[in-house]
């Protein structure tokens, strides 16, 4: 009877065994299969053939494991939706900004209906008058009567949430005519749809548009209203355009008290960009003697390290002022993933035989689509092998520093020197250190400058019409093709487009007697106009100049390039 039960036994075991194994056969088949379907959706999308790839899509979502299933089931989806045929509206209009054809299909509808505008308008949903607003305010023009037609509407509908959008609009409309008593109007308007707004989102809009139109009217205007409201604001990160705004009208202006009284209302109130900003320009203002209070700037360089994230331009200048390390602070993004161990190493396999077909396009397509389900571990994996295949496909530069940031933002991931320099590459490392060479340029700064304006990819082409890896204009280069004798060039070769634009910079640097700060300024807004705003501001030192600088986008160039350069040379 014991033979028979071990016997049993064994028997059990054995066919246990082989039921796994089946199992896991089948598994790693349908996994593979699934694998494969999608692939090949992939390289039908590649070739335009669009029924073809939701044939695939739709096997993979029928034959692949749960991972394969959600992928191709969005890829389906996705290219579903594009072909079809859907009849056009007020809101698909707006949403491709054809706000013409919008105002044509409004007047239609107006006239079929025998309705005027504001009967029309005072019976819209909420989401309608935002399509609508838009096009009034972009496209109809005659912002005088518009404004008023919005103001009546408003004082004929009985609902809360329309009467915001009706009252936010005509305060919009009011605003562009363009006159002081406009803009005092528009101020009150803006106020009021405060009072209507029925969400954080509307009333932080509302509120949003008043600070701006009170700083339209005076500096001291912009400042009551930020000491009556700044501590209802919602969504903080809504207002760091303006608070940018606002800083470097109060330095333009040597409002060096009233910059401090903003401090600290804004310490309260304003994203961590913003806490930080103007904690270290305070800490500028009294270390260098233009702001009298017993209070001492090291400890506000202090805040603006600690208060800003990964590495932002007032954490790296503060942790120059305080000798501190430059690497990133915990930040606020919580990793909660969607995806389980199984999942995760799925999609590295599929990551890999896309690699192995040389589809590095889709690879890095596809993780963009899903980057927050994927852990630190592999995306920083991804990053690696993206700029280990750097020499395959020059775009994979790019790829590889996208993946890398998105890593870096992690919570409770410390980024090590190792990480930082995938943040920060040394790509077309021999082109630049010839060309720093030949020209006498800082490196650190012509590799910032080359990763601030292209993120190294040598096909960038801005809407400007600037190309490659230092962004050059055509009528520049022709200028240095000029000075360097070169006959024929192309600026999408990453040699030729690193040495024209290293020339330029260090031309630049040379005419501006040797003032890195101000060459880099030149490259983005011109000598000239530059050379305008030392005659202005130039007495206060570099730290303080980049602060006045008045156009919002060259202050951004400036604080991205100099801080990404100081990072290079921390990492020498």
């Amino acid at each position: 009877m014991n033979y028979i039960r071990s016997a049993f036994s064994r028997l059990t075991c054995l066919l246990f065994l082989a039921l796994c194994y089946i199992f896991m056969q089948t598994s790693c088949s349908a996994q593979t299969k699934g694998i494969r379907l999608y692939t090949e959706g992939l390289k039908a999308l590649d070739e335009k053939n669009a029924s073809e790839a939701l044939l695939y899509f739709s096997k993979a979502k029928a034959q692949g494991s749960a991972l394969i299933q959600e992928l191709a089931d969005f890829r389906y989806n996705k290219l579903s939706e594009n072909k079809e045929n859907l009849s056009e509206t007020i809101s698909s209009y707006v949403a491709k900004k054809n706000y013409a054809a919008s105002s044509e299909l409004l007047d239609s509808i107006l006239a079929e209906q025998e309705l005027s505008q504001e009967e029309y308008l005072a019976y819209q949903s909420a989401e309608n008058l935002s399509d609508l607003g838009k096009t009034y305010l972009y496209y109809r023009g005659n912002y005088e009567i518009n404004a008023k037609v919005w103001e009546n509407a408003f004082l004929n509908s009985q609902n809360d949430t329309n009467r915001f959008m009706l009252l936010f609009y005509s305060a919009r409309l009011t605003q562009r005519i363009g006159q002081r008593k406009d803009t005092e109007k528009a101020c009150k308007m803006f106020e009021l749809a405060m009072e209507f707004a029925q969400s954080d989102e509307n009333y932080d809009s509302a509120l949003y548009y008043y600070l701006q139109n009170s700083l339209s009217l005076s500096i001291n205007d912009a400042l009551s209203a930020l000491e009556k409201y700044g501590s209802t604001i919602n969504d903080s990160s809504w207002f760091s355009d303006f608070f940018d705004q606002f800083s470097a009208l109060l330095l333009q202006n040597n409002l060096w008290n009233e910059y401090y009284k903003t401090f600290t209302i804004v310490d309260k109130c304003g994203d961590s960009r913003t806490r930080s900003q103007f904690a270290y320009v305070t800490g500028l203002l009294l270390e260098n003697e233009l702001l009298f209070l017993d209070l001492d700037c090291k400890n506000f360089y202090e805040k603006a390290y600690t208060i800003s994230d990964g590495t932002d331009f007032y954490r790296v200048v503060s942790a120059r002022k305080l000798k501190a390390p430059v690497s990133y602070k915990e930040s606020a993004f919580s990793e909660t993933l969607e995806w389980d161990s199984v999942k995760q190493k799925e999609f590295m396999q599929l990551q890999d035989y896309l690699f192995s077909l040389g589809m590095d396009f889709w690879s890095f397509n596809i993780w963009n689509e899903n980057k927050n389900k994927i852990d630190f571990s592999n995306t920083l994996q991804l990053s690696k092998k993206f700029s280990s295949r750097s020499n395959k496909y020059i775009q994979n530069m790019t790829c590889s520093i996208r993946v890398a940031v998105n890593a870096a933002i992690r919570k409770n991931y410390h980024v090590d020197k190792e990480h930082l320099r995938m943040l920060y590459p040394e790509f077309f490392k021999n082109e630049i250190c010839s060309t720093c060479s030949e020209y006498s340029l800082n490196k650190n700064l012509l590799f910032a400058l080359v990763r601030s304006e292209s993120f190294f990819n040598p096909e960038a082409v801005s809407s400007a019409g600037a190309v490659g890896l230092t962004q050059l204009m055509y009528p520049t280069a022709s200028d240095v093709a000029k000075k360097l004798k070169a006959k024929d060039f192309d600026l999408r070769d990453p040699a030729v487009n690193i040495k024209f634009g290293g020339f330029y910079l260090a031309d630049l640097i040379r005419r501006l007697d040797g003032q890195e700060l101000m060459a880099v300024c030149s490259y983005n807004a011109g000598i000239t106009r530059v050379r305008q705003w030392i005659s202005k501001y130039g007495k206060y030192g570099s730290e303080l100049f980049i602060e006045m600088i008045p156009y919002s986008e060259t202050r951004e160039y400036a604080r991205k390039i100099i801080g990404t350069e100081f990072i290079y040379t921390c990492l020498e």
